[in-house]
């Protein structure tokens, strides 16, 4: 039977602590105004419904509990579902048969406290000799430390990358999630960018610390580098993605249950005071499917290495998933892609992924012409994709920068900008991402010739959004530019879905084989240009 989980207020998650045996009793049924409802024990004796009332900032709750009159319970919110350290509504009926119930909060030990603040409010009951149903409230945010808080306030800045660690319900067996779409915040929908969810490759004896907050990305916990395996992403103006129906993502079982929320939040207009419980909905059935689903991302690193310069009706960036990759990570079989997502921020125009095969160019696996930053739709594809290993894959993203007079640098801004794609394919692998970026080596090279023969005032111990920026751009240094990112050795990823690499080389070759005699040069108008790219390739090929 399928079973919906609901990804809500930054995966907090619901838990139920019986304190009591439960006996058996009829079910009753729930009300429909409630949009979100989910069971919380696996007996499904516990029935809760909730809702969202924006205007007045508080959460509504009804609760169809199957227990006798002498029977009471506790339904709590923490950060990993534990009874420790929680927030919890309790309830009992006395000897008049008269409802109670209390706002309480549990120790490091689970010890349970009266709060001194009661922030729960009963709005109805009803009882029988087996069940009873009843409806409470409770604000948002309590301002009471002892209240687990139900939201995020969007900092006010222009870019923020919000991170929530949690736990998916506990599952005995594994189970596949079939269905995944966005839950924004109403009102929010220009505020989110997008979302994804990381499955944390927990092992025996690790911990993944409890995180909740803004921070770059150098800046979490290093413990939560194992959370690098996707199992939702969505991005604005994408709707839901129906998984075919040979696939379905695992979870469940032995898999781990950590997981890692991520948020980027776009404030251009850095409003203040913005309140946020977005996420993402899963649709799970206990039925699998016959394979195992998984994500990868292709496509350029996320690095300041590399820029588009400024007035370009055209420039593109290409991210290379070399075959030496897929060679050695993928099945003999090979995966089938079933649905992409194409991605760049605010200057993309065109997105294609070629796919290359013993040198040979076969259809593309995915591509838009008229692409839009503000409709990033999972596409799913006409027919799956058949990836071998040996096969590579080539997403170049064209942008236009025509309105901009500064460099647009690679990075996580939506002023900067990115290249990437998220495969969705099947069977599931232990390849996570395929991206390359420039090597550094030669960008370095680069940049000091630029800085002798132009006179710019190029310092690389600033950093590369510095150089970039610092480059006096003319016609021929954008042309130049183009044509280095065209010949440069590649520095590779091809990473497992823990973080670690696999044993490739970390600097690939020539991915084209563009020579320095390239015939295609003799049709470039610009001798000026032509005539300098043979000097650099000569140059950069003695490397």
């Amino acid at each position: 039977m399928l079973r919906r989980l609901k990804t809500w207020l930054h995966y907090c998650q619901v838990l139920l602590v019986l304190l009591i045996v439960l006996k058996a009793a009829p079910k009753v049924t729930g009300r429909q105004h409630y949009k979100y409802n989910a069971y919380l024990d696996s007996q499904r004796r516990f029935h809760l419904w909730w809702d969202v009332d924006y205007k007045r900032n508080v959460v509504n709750f009804r609760l169809l509990a199957v227990v006798t009159l002498d029977e009471w319970f506790g339904v709590g919110y923490s950060a990993y579902g534990n009874s420790s350290n929680a927030d919890f509504f309790v309830h009992w009926v006395d000897e008049n048969y008269v409802q109670h119930c209390k706002d309480a909060w549990t120790d490091s030990k689970g010890i349970l406290h009266i709060d001194n603040q009661q922030d729960y409010k009963i709005l109805s009951g009803q009882l029988n000799k087996h069940a009873l149903v009843i409806e409470y409230q409770r604000p948002f945010d309590t301002c009471d430390n002892y209240d687990f808080p139900f939201d995020v306030t969007i900092p006010a800045k222009e870019t923020t990358y919000w991170w929530y660690t949690t736990k998916l319900p506990a599952l005995p067996e594994r189970q596949h999630i079939i269905q995944f779409e966005s839950a924004i915040t109403k009102g929010n929908e220009n505020f989110v960018h997008h979302i994804e969810v990381f499955l944390c490759e927990w092992k025996h004896g690790m911990k993944i610390p409890y995180f909740n907050g803004p921070s770059l990305v150098g800046e979490k916990p290093k413990e939560l580098s194992v959370c690098r395996h996707v199992i939702g992403a969505w991005a604005m103006g994408a709707s839901a993605l129906h998984l075919p129906a040979e696939a379905g993502c695992a979870i469940g079982g032995n898999i781990s249950r950590n997981i890692l929320l991520e948020v980027h939040y776009n404030n251009p207009e850095i409003k203040h005071g913005v309140k946020d419980t977005s996420g993402i909905r899963f649709y799970v059935t206990p039925t699998r499917r016959k394979y195992d689903s998984g994500v990868m991302e292709i496509g350029l690193e996320y690095t300041n290495k590399m820029a588009i310069p400024p007035h370009q009706n055209s420039f593109i960036l290409a991210g290379d998933c070399i075959s030496e990759c897929t060679e050695l990570a993928l099945p003999d079989g090979g995966i089938y892609i079933f649905a992409s997502q194409l991605h760049t921020h605010l200057t993309g125009k065109k997105v294609t992924i070629r796919h290359i095969r013993n040198g040979t160019e076969l259809p593309p696996v995915n591509y838009d012409d008229h692409y839009s930053p503000h409709f990033q739709i999972i596409k799913l594809l006409p027919r799956p994709v058949h990836i071998l290993p040996g096969d590579s894959m080539v997403i170049e993203c064209e942008y236009n920068t025509e309105k901009r007079s500064n460099a647009t640098i690679g990075g996580f801004a939506i002023t900067d900008e990115m290249c990437v794609s998220y495969l969705h394919y099947y069977p599931n692998t232990n390849l996570e991402v395929c991206k390359s970026s420039i090597e550094t080596k030669t960008l370095n090279k680069w940049f000091e010739f630029i800085r002798r023969w132009d006179v710019d005032k190029i310092d690389l111990s600033k950093g590369y959004r510095n150089s970039y920026n610092s480059v006096r751009w003319t016609p021929l240094t954008s042309h130049l530019l183009n044509k280095l990112y065209e010949i440069s050795p590649l520095s590779m990823q091809c990473n497992q879905s823990d973080g670690r690499r696999f044993p490739v080389s970390t600097i690939s070759s020539y991915i084209k084989e563009i020579t320095c005699e390239d015939g295609r040069l003799d049709k470039d108008p610009d001798k000026i240009a032509r005539d300098t790219y043979i000097y650099l390739c000569y140059r950069f090929k003695s490397l």
